[in-house]
């Protein structure tokens, strides 16, 4: 699942629980060069049963002076129950991956 340039793409949301979620490959969040970027490469919920990542957890990039805000994250607001992330978690040094 790979965020785009766009805010909101590549996101799931839940406004309650989620249950389990697979994502087969990796999941990347969003790169920015100018304005500004959020959610993207992104998933949030009030509660996830199992979140199973078949490959890595995979920051976005913030090359501009804009707004980037949850780029490559996973945000769960009560409980998180088991999680496998079967590759890398992989931030960088203008945005880290963040759960």
């Amino acid at each position: 699942m790979q965020g785009g340039a766009g805010n909101f793409s590549g996101r799931i949301f839940a406004v309650g629980d989620a249950g389990t979620i697979v994502i087969g490959g990796d999941l990347v969040g969003g790169s920015a060069a100018a304005g500004n970027l959020s959610e993207s490469g992104f998933i949030h919920a009030k509660r996830i049963a199992s979140l199973t990542i078949g490959g890595s957890l995979i920051a976005g990039t913030d090359n501009t002076s804009g707004t980037f805000a949850k780029n490559g994250t996973i945000r769960v607001d009560d409980d998180l129950g088991i999680v496998l992330i079967k590759g890398s978690i992989i931030g960088n040094a203008t945005n880290p991956a963040i759960i």
